[in-house]
């Protein structure tokens, strides 16, 4: 089970998915360690699944790698079906 988050990024530095930054960001926990370089949108999403029990909350720009053209389309390619089976889905339009 889990949430997805559907936002838009905006112009300011975001935390993002690379290929040298995976193994970190797959560890538990990670974001809680690093939460200064999320946005409140994001922070506030994690919140609301922790206080719902929904263990996992798929972000694009966090579960997407960003530097891999081709993982990067595949997924995007995806979406519709990461969101239509998300047990919630947030979206936050600016």
């Amino acid at each position: 089970r889990y949430a997805a988050l559907s936002y838009t990024w905006g112009s300011q530095e975001r935390l993002c998915l690379t290929q040298e930054n995976t193994s970190m960001l797959e560890q538990p926990n990670s974001l809680g360690e690093i939460q200064g370089k999320l946005g409140a949108t994001v922070v506030d999403s994690i919140t609301v699944c922790t206080r719902l029990s929904i263990p996992y909350l798929w972000i694009d720009s966090i579960c997407i790698v960003q530097d891999d053209a081709e993982t990067k389309h595949h997924q995007i390619r995806n979406m519709d079906l990461i969101y239509s089976n998300a047990y919630l889905t947030f979206v936050a339009a600016s």
